[in-house]
């Protein structure tokens, strides 16, 4: 058994520059189309995945529906509300220098990564996002077969910590990483 980890292709938010979490539901942009189906035959080229999990928001589901007609069929498609995006509360639709104008200490500390007793403002907090992670991650011990993981930035990131994968950086759109 084998879980690859990725993130969803480019979505309109990123486009934008925005903060989105989950209560922007963007869809993927031209380029993240591409990406995605790129993505599909390099996975195929390199993985066998049995199956794809994806969370509830359209632009990892959409990401997910190409990868998977690339490799096989939307048939090994699975939604797992846990990997939803974090909830970013007052920086939802808001670049970083407007997140900036409405807490720069929330924001500073966000993007420092001290976020162990920390919450988005009017959003959620670290821990509940561990809990969902954690809960995610005992989901996939159940399956044998290789797994392919759609998350988005943030979530990805927690998963990754858990795992005791972090990576240094932001998670790029075509990363995959094996847990």
């Amino acid at each position: 058994m084998a879980i690859y980890l990725t993130r969803h292709s480019e979505a309109t938010h990123n486009a934008e520059g925005i903060f989105a979490g989950s209560q922007i539901d963007s869809s993927l942009t031209e380029q993240g189309k591409l990406e995605a189906i790129q993505r599909g035959k390099d996975i195929l080229a390199k993985y066998k995945i049995d199956r794809i999990i994806v969370s509830g928001l359209q632009r990892s589901q959409q990401t997910g529906r190409r990868i998977a007609r690339e490799i096989a069929s939307e048939e090994i498609l699975e939604i797992n509300l846990d990997l939803n995006e974090v909830d970013v509360g007052s920086f939802s639709g808001k670049s970083r220098s407007e997140a900036h104008l409405i807490d720069p200490l929330a924001l500073h500390t966000f993007i420092e990564g001290e976020v162990v007793d920390w919450q988005f403002p009017a959003g959620q907090s670290f821990r509940s996002i561990k809990d969902r992670s954690d809960r995610f991650i005992e989901t996939l011990a159940e399956y044998q077969g290789n797994t392919l993981v759609i998350g988005h930035a943030m979530i990805n990131r927690v998963i990754l910590n858990t795992t005791s994968k972090d990576i240094a950086g932001e998670f790029a759109h075509t990363q995959i990483i094996e847990l």
